[in-house]
C-alpha cells in the first residue's frame, strides 16, 4: 500500500546542500551536501563546478555562433550506515566514490562514478529541434 509506505518515516530521503561561488553561470563554483537516505545511510558529497568557454566553431551551431561552452565537474562521494544492525554485520559499511562530468555543449553529457565497491556511467543526448527529444543510456556495476 503507497500510503503505508508514505507514512512510514524509515522510507523518507532528506538532504541538505550549500553552494559558494556561483554568483554567474560562468564563475566555478563549490558544493557541499549531506543526505540522510532512508534513514539508514549517511551521505557527504563535495563537487567543484567548473566553465570552459573556448571561442571555436562549433559544427553543430548556426554560423553566428563563435565558441563553445563545456561545463566540467569533478567531485567526491562519502558514505556509511547508520544502522548498527547493518553496521554490526559489515566490516566495511563506509565506502567513497569519485565523481566527473563533462557537457561538451548543450546538446551531450557524460557522467561517472568510481568506487571500490561500484561504479556507474551515464551519457545523455537531447536535441533542440521541434519535437524534442532526450534519450539517456546509464550503467551500474556492482564490484
Amino acid at each position: 500500500d503507497a500510503n503505508a509506505k508514505l507514512s512510514n518515516l524509515m522510507n523518507w530521503s532528506c538532504a541538505l546542500g550549500y553552494g559558494v561561488g556561483s554568483g554567474s553561470p560562468l564563475s566555478p563554483s563549490f558544493n557541499f551536501s549531506l543526505e540522510l537516505v532512508k534513514s539508514s545511510q549517511f551521505v557527504a558529497s563535495f563537487y567543484q563546478h567548473m566553465v570552459v568557454q573556448r571561442r571555436v566553431k562549433n559544427p553543430l551551431e548556426e554560423n553566428t555562433v563563435v565558441g563553445i561552452t563545456n561545463y566540467i565537474d569533478f567531485g567526491f562521494e562519502l558514505q556509511t550506515s547508520v544502522d548498527d544492525a547493518i553496521a554490526a554485520n559489515s566490516i566495511s559499511d563506509s565506502t567513497f566514490q569519485i565523481g566527473a562530468s563533462w557537457q561538451a555543449n548543450k546538446n551531450f553529457l557524460l557522467k561517472a562514478k568510481v568506487g571500490p565497491k561500484s561504479s556507474t556511467m551515464a551519457l545523455a543526448f537531447k536535441s533542440w529541434w521541434k519535437p524534442s527529444f532526450t534519450f539517456n543510456i546509464s550503467e551500474l556495476a556492482i564490484i
